[in-house]
């Protein structure tokens, strides 16, 4: 009888390690979907920061080029903010205390062919601008970017 008795205690000590070890695994996967979806939701908002930043580019384009485009201080990094209406800061402006957006521009050179070229000529009514977002993760500075070419819809006017 006392075989028996000896017997139980081993099968419950073997079945609580085995329960241990799957509630241990199913917290474990648990942690890491929460951190991973944590960073998705970071990388989403940077994302949509920096297709924002675009969209404002476009604006501060269709609003004036000279003002932003124009001239050797037109390169930045500049920041944007807002107060009634879309501007440029050179003070870091962060969103949501977390994210700082900011955009730099440079001056594109065409080739004999117009095409867009390393080397060439400069085009005073093109600009290649990056719109970067920078945020801390873990101590780390994790940036997304996004580029585009922008022309002067007013030249010639």
């Amino acid at each position: 009888m006392n075989r028996r008795k000896g017997a139980i205690l081993v099968e419950a000590l073997v079945g609580a390690s085995i329960l241990v070890v799957f509630i241990s695994a199913l917290a474990l996967a648990h942690q890491t979907f929460l951190v991973r979806s944590s960073m998705s939701i970071e990388q989403t908002q940077a994302s949509l920061l920096a297709e924002e930043g675009v969209e404002i580019i476009k604006y501060l384009r269709d609003k004036d080029w000279g003002s932003h485009f124009v001239g050797a201080g037109a390169n930045g990094p500049y920041s944007f903010a807002w107060d009634q209406e879309w501007t440029t800061t050179t003070p870091n402006v962060y969103i949501d205390e977390k994210f700082l957006r900011t955009y730099t521009s440079e001056i594109v050179k065409r080739n004999a062919s117009f095409n867009i070229a390393s080397v060439g000529t400069d085009d005073p009514n093109t600009r290649k601008v990056t719109v970067s977002v920078d945020w801390l993760r873990k101590g780390a500075t994790t940036t997304r970017t996004m580029s585009t070419y922008i022309t002067n819809i007013h030249y010639g006017e």
